[in-house]
């Protein structure tokens, strides 16, 4: 539904029309639903590739996503390892990308094993075997091993494959589980020859991925995250390291939400984050994991957020480049010098979950919201709890929300009432933005339905701007202002109810 519409404040339908003489008797200039469009501005990874168009097929995935193809995908698919950063790959793209739509090939996954997604300077390049890293030289092997792509393994020992390679794969085949491969992406006789194998290929979504993890690796005693089904009604997107660099190096507004299916924390609120941003219309939550493998744990070489400490955490780098260039503004609970890296340089330590919206260009306070000046509009943080102090300078701080299943979960036999870790403010009508709150659920949902439509009615109120009020009445376009005027007011109010109810 139209904010303004739900909040009341009178204009009704949001077409973005223009006036005439002879509707302007009639009708009351009206503003345009694009607000979500407004705030959730497409991202293609693979934009600026020459001759690569943009309905392209190809689809960059995580280890973890690649691994979920590989065991839970049903039917034929196609998957090219290689690296954008690599000019051979990227050459061959536009031409991979012609021979699979001629074969009905909606998708090609895309999985590069230099995890960070750089070239030469790669801090985690798991097709070397001769790594020094010892867990970086044997993760890729693994993959291999487990899954059955043995014919892939490269003549040069010191890989596990050749860059860049072709496959298409049926992990139900009675034969070789690859069905055909090349490393000659170049060649399209050898193109034709590998996709014709896979002709209209499977494809296995985000959706797909998330709501199979959860239903299968349902902790004991625990409630499950998702239903069967849900996977087609999905915005949250998996992204690797660079591909959320690019992604904070573009233009536009972008929702990015930091978690992981190994915490448990964020199997308490992955399905509010999904939930409410169907709500409002956003398609791309674009999520990352900051242990790269997604499955090592905490103390793996892997894991990004985590000191260097004499090496235990190699790629400490790689966070602290992330936040002290692209995040600034990071409001978080941990302080300013949570992660020091390999040169002994700090930045916040943020926890996951932890939900945020993005603009580069950004440099102002926006209304309704406690989130300092800068590219980070605003996050799902209590910014006024106890152990916040969102007005300390350089760097403010503000509590995240570490939350158990058992008091988040959607089944209401199963939720155990009491015992909150949202405590305090957060419990109260005022900091629930007009809902009755019972437990850590609701408490959640409030929070994260109040930075989803605060976002969308800022995103409304920007796209009445651009109404043209040519041709309307006198009356007409005064009682337009004065509906916009109380939508800018409502929007500046941090205990506003815009939204009270859950759908």
């Amino acid at each position: 539904a139209a904010l303004l519409t739900a909040a009341a404040l009178g204009l009704t339908g949001f077409a973005l029309t223009g006036g005439d003489a002879a509707s302007a008797a009639e009708t009351t200039p009206t503003a345009a639903t694009a607000a979500q469009s407004q705030e959730d501005t497409p991202f293609d990874y693979y934009a600026g590739i020459p001759n690569l168009p943009s309905d392209h097929v190809f689809e960059n995935i995580t280890l973890e996503r690649l691994e979920d193809i590989l065991r839970y995908g049903k039917g034929n698919f196609v998957i090219l390892i290689g690296g954008t950063w690599d000019s051979a790959t990227t050459a061959a793209l536009p031409a991979i990308n012609t021979a699979a739509k001629a074969q009905g090939i909606e998708k090609i996954y895309n999985f590069d094993p230099h995890l960070d997604n750089a070239g030469a300077d790669t801090l985690v390049n798991i097709n070397d075997k001769n790594n020094a890293v010892d867990a970086f030289a044997k993760r890729f092997q693994q993959t291999i091993d487990e899954f059955g792509l043995t014919d892939l393994q490269s003549k040069n020992t010191a890989n596990v494959v050749d860059l860049p390679t072709l496959f298409t794969y049926n992990k139900d085949n009675t034969g070789d589980k690859v069905l055909a491969s090349t490393a000659n992406v170049a060649d399209s006789a050898e193109l034709t020859r590998v996709l014709g194998t896979a002709k209209n290929a499977a494809t296995r979504t985000n959706g797909q991925f998330y709501t199979n993890y959860y239903l299968n690796n349902v902790s004991a005693g625990a409630a499950s995250v998702f239903k069967q089904g849900e996977d087609k009604d999905f915005s949250l997107i998996s992204v690797t390291y660079g591909e959320l660099e690019k992604l904070l190096q573009s233009p536009g507004n972008h929702y990015i939400f930091f978690g992981a299916t190994w915490c448990g924390n964020t199997y308490a609120t992955i399905r509010y984050v999904n939930q409410e941003a169907r709500k409002y219309g956003i398609k791309h939550v674009y999520t990352f994991d900051t242990i790269l493998d997604s499955t090592s744990g905490k103390g793996s070489p892997f894991h990004i957020r985590d000191n260097y400490n004499n090496g235990s955490h190699p790629l400490s780098d790689l966070y602290t480049h992330l936040v002290n260039t692209y995040l600034p503004n990071l409001v978080t609970e941990d302080g300013s010098h949570g992660v020091v890296d390999s040169k002994g340089v700090g930045a916040t330590r943020l926890q996951v979950p932890l939900l945020l919206h993005y603009n580069k260009n950004n440099a102002a306070q926006l209304p309704g919201t406690d989130q300092p000046a800068g590219p980070v509009t605003d996050e799902v943080v209590d910014y006024h709890g106890k152990t916040a102090n969102v007005d300390a300078k350089p760097q403010p701080t503000a509590r995240e929300y570490m939350l158990n299943w058992y008091g988040t979960t959607y089944d209401d036999k199963a939720i155990i009432q009491g015992g909150f870790s949202i405590t305090g403010d957060d419990l109260s009508a005022a900091k629930n933005y007009g809902r009755k709150v019972n437990n850590d659920r609701d408490a959640y949902i409030a929070q994260a339905d109040h930075f989803y439509s605060l976002l969308n009615l800022r995103g409304e109120i920007a796209q009445a701007k651009t109404v043209s009020l040519n041709g309307y009445s006198a009356d007409r376009v005064a009682a337009f202002k004065k509906t916009l005027a109380a939508a800018e007011k409502t929007v500046s109010d941090k205990k506003a109810t815009i939204s009270a109810t859950d759908t």
